[in-house]
């Protein structure tokens, strides 16, 4: 199966991971292992072990695109499927409006009344100019941008970003006093999922706008230079210059020469461009007409304006086509789905279940009522340079440390989280404190932070106020902003249970105020239980 990653297969990720957490998934059949462990397992039957993460997420969102289009003939079934046939007929819309509007630009500068030849400046003011301006503009940013020297500088696409973000948290800011609670957690939790989005797929959302806009471009110059073409076919065209500056013919022709250099040691003259005498032949002088003038001269410019909208207006644009192409891809390669939901959905695929069904009455000496069903037998997990992220290091209140016995501990771990303990942390929201056990624990092991999880075990009664939020901030920046952080709640012990479930209300207050810190790789988890 094909293992390679589309635009639309991260639309259907997003939405079966939502789908998925909310509990609205398909389900197998009663008393059977659950869909995501089934296809689990139908995934490690049919590959070869060690298998990847990407893979294994790849058939993941196949195998529910086939159930949610399972009897839908007539149309696309998931948003995937429905983006990637709007996004055609945007495509096909935009190509022709292109096409059209660049040869109705073309040919219009190209009519001209018998009287008044066609101005060569206006031509190039009108039809390369501006599009020469803003595609150097482009090059020189992404130029810049590759060398690092706009890391201060914000550039359109972040102003505009920036804009609407703050236009959102002023009207947050402003319905807070009129907005009740649960009004308000449902606007931080909607700020907090474009936040999460942006920063797991920033750049993959705006490589496909940045290739339209080229592809806009190719289509517009390649109107423009049919028309021409089919212009200089079909009709008599006479092409002068003119200006109130007094520019003299021996200056355009310098200009004429150093704009014609990239295909000048190709095309034979005098196509390449007009020579010293076919400038001073076609000057226009508005008092005297154009009779004076020689054909040959009028006629010297056709072949210089093609070639200026080939090579400035649409070879770049075709470079520009497949650069941002080749860009969408590389970061879509990039992608090692990482991020908290995707850790949340490896868990239940990776934990083996176990099921109970009770058996029909047959008669009273029946050995047993229960019927045990172990599920299928399975492959080892994900083992390939440590995406199955083994390794996790806990986090743990300095008041509680010392009730939580290390075996204990790390028995619940790998159970509830198939995560081994690499060390532990006692914390006391002291950030320096903290950082620097944490570096003098990494120093210790041969595992990188990149290559486990960070798991902050915090009693669920305690609000999560903006002290402790900052300081989960402050371990985010410590650890690198693709770590995987667990909040992992318990309850208040009692007579002797460590790990006591916490209340529902607590997980909802806990999970409203991480969704709103916009951080892909946190997220909460119940450890009690």
């Amino acid at each position: 199966m094909d293992q390679k990653w589309h635009f639309t297969d991260i639309i259907d990720l997003e939405f079966f991971l939502h789908r998925d957490e909310t509990g609205e998934t398909s389900t197998a059949p009663p008393h059977s292992v659950s869909l995501n462990r089934k296809i689990y397992l139908d995934f490690a039957r049919t590959h070869a072990a060690p298998f990847k993460r990407r893979g294994l997420l790849k058939y993941w969102v196949d195998q529910l695109r086939d159930i949610e289009n399972q009897g839908i003939d007539w149309a696309a079934g998931t948003p995937g499927e429905i983006f990637h046939e709007s996004y055609r007929i945007v495509y096909a819309i935009l190509i022709l409006v292109a096409l059209i509007s660049g040869a109705t630009t073309a040919w219009t500068l190209l009519s001209y009344r018998a009287e008044n030849p066609i101005n060569v400046f206006t031509f190039l003011w009108v039809l390369i100019v501006p599009q020469s301006f803003l595609l150097v503009i482009r090059i020189l940013t992404l130029l810049m941008n590759r060398l690092g020297l706009l890391k201060n500088v914000r550039g359109a696409y972040r102003l505009t970003s920036s804009l609407i973000h703050g236009i959102a948290f002023k009207i947050k800011r402003a319905g807070e006093n009129s907005l009740s609670a649960a009004r308000r957690n449902l606007i931080q939790d909607a700020m907090g999922v474009m936040i999460r989005q942006k920063r797991l797929y920033g750049p993959i959302l705006f490589w496909p706008v940045f290739s339209l806009f080229q592809a806009f471009g190719v289509c517009f110059n390649a109107g423009a230079l049919c028309a021409a073409l089919t212009k200089v076919t079909i009709t008599d065209l006479a092409f002068g210059w003119q200006s109130t500056l007094m520019v003299k013919p021996q200056a355009l022709y310098r200009f004429i020469e150093y704009i014609a250099l990239p295909w000048s040691w190709i095309v034979p003259m005098p196509y390449a461009h007009p020579s010293m005498g076919q400038i001073e032949g076609s000057k226009i002088v508005l008092k005297d007409g154009m009779a004076h003038l020689a054909t040959a001269d009028l006629v010297s410019w056709w072949p210089f304006l093609c070639l200026i909208i080939l090579v400035y207006g649409l070879i770049p644009r075709l470079i520009l086509l497949f650069y941002g192409i080749w860009k969408h891809h590389r970061e879509m390669g990039r992608l090692d789905f990482t991020h908290a939901a995707c850790d949340r959905l490896i868990q239940k695929m990776e934990t083996p279940q176990v099921s109970t069904l009770s058996r029909l009455f047959t008669q009273q000496t029946a050995p047993s009522d229960m019927i045990f069903k172990p599920e299928p037998e399975y492959q080892e997990p994900l083992a390939d340079s440590g995406e199955s992220m083994p390794a996790a290091i806990i986090f743990i209140p300095e008041d509680i440390d010392a009730m939580f016995a290390e075996d204990d501990l790390a028995d619940r771990i790998l159970s509830v989280f198939r995560l081994r303990i690499l060390g532990r942390v006692r914390y006391a929201m002291d950030y320096a404190k903290e950082k620097t056990a944490l570096k003098n624990l990494m120093e210790q092991t041969d595992v990188s932070l990149s290559a486990a999880r960070l798991i902050i075990l915090q009693e669920a009664w305690q609000a999560p106020i903006r002290e402790t939020i900052s300081w989960i901030r402050d371990i985010r920046n410590a650890v690198g902003k693709k770590t995987g952080i667990i909040i992992a709640l318990i309850g208040k012990p009692s007579h002797k249970i460590k790990f006591t479930p916490p209340r529902n209300s607590d997980l909802i207050i806990w999970e409203h105020a991480i969704n709103a810190m916009g951080d892909p790789y946190i997220r909460i988890e119940n450890l009690g239980g």
